[in-house]
């Protein structure tokens, strides 16, 4: 099963269950030249595609770090709901910008492993009250 995002806060609830929230921050530098180029095609009223793609490995540097946080702290996790970013520009001069991006989201677990994983919690406590009672 791949792991998958969704924006909306819908989802089978049939088949998933929620199990907690989860945060990732990507911070990209934007180069001073790429700055410059950006604002020339600003003063035309053009799009820039430098920031544009910029800003695209930012969201996909983002998904990946909640990817990876959502699945270290919840090992079962199959995808994350309630998908929110928020895009913030950084410059502490005229030579350093940075484009930072957070996302969050709630975590959601298929059903069917946490019945799987209560079912072995089960058995192995069952084992462990029989050994203290022989």
């Amino acid at each position: 099963m791949s792991f998958f995002f969704y924006t909306l806060p819908t989802y089978d609830q049939t088949q998933y269950r929620p199990i907690g929230q989860v945060i990732a921050t990507h911070v990209e530098a934007v180069s001073r030249g790429r700055a410059f180029l950006a604002d020339l095609v600003g003063m035309f009223g053009n799009k820039s595609d430098l920031l544009t793609k910029k800003v695209d490995d930012a969201a996909a540097g983002v998904l990946t770090t909640l990817q990876e946080k959502a699945l270290a702290k919840y090992p079962n996790a199959v995808g994350i709901v309630g998908l929110n970013y928020s895009l913030s520009e950084i410059s502490s001069d005229e030579n350093s910008n940075f484009i930072s991006l957070i996302a969050s989201g709630t975590v959601l677990v298929s059903v069917n492993q946490m019945k799987q994983s209560a079912g072995r919690k089960t058995r192995r406590n069952r084992r462990q009250r029989n050994r203290c009672t022989n």
